[in-house]
């Protein structure tokens, strides 16, 4: 990759990121909505077309094991009424805010083992 392509990665990174905490913060308000009862039925929909769409921009920043995890908690919440699948999608908002950060320091490889632990217990 020449420095131009790098550097354009880089932008289309920091984008992702500052979309991110908004996303995360919008994911977390619907896990807390299904978990005190008072989420609507398009809840569930938004949180998965949220976590979907962070999947794809996360390929696009090529930021791979983050859009794997993604991609395995797409399917963990089903129909909002399982407080354990709400429990670990909270945690792994958590996770996911770390693993931001992380990378947005240029910590990739450590945000990545961090993600990479959680990865097996999702769908547990």
């Amino acid at each position: 990759m020449n420095n131009e392509d790098q550097e354009f990665l880089e932008t289309l990174k920091e984008e992702f990121f500052a979309e991110a905490e908004d996303s995360l913060d919008e994911c977390e308000k619907i896990l807390m909505n299904l978990e005190s009862k008072s989420a609507k039925s398009e809840d569930v929909k938004n949180y998965k077309r949220i976590l979907h769409s962070m999947k794809g921009s996360a390929h696009a920043v090529d930021l791979k094991k983050l859009a794997e995890a993604l991609h395995k908690m797409e399917d963990l919440i089903q129909n909002g009424d399982e407080p354990k699948a709400i429990d670990l999608s909270l945690k792994f908002i958590d996770l996911i805010r770390s693993f931001v950060e992380l990378a947005r320091q240029g910590e990739d490889a450590k945000a990545c083992s961090d993600l990479a632990a959680i990865i097996p217990d999702i769908h547990k």
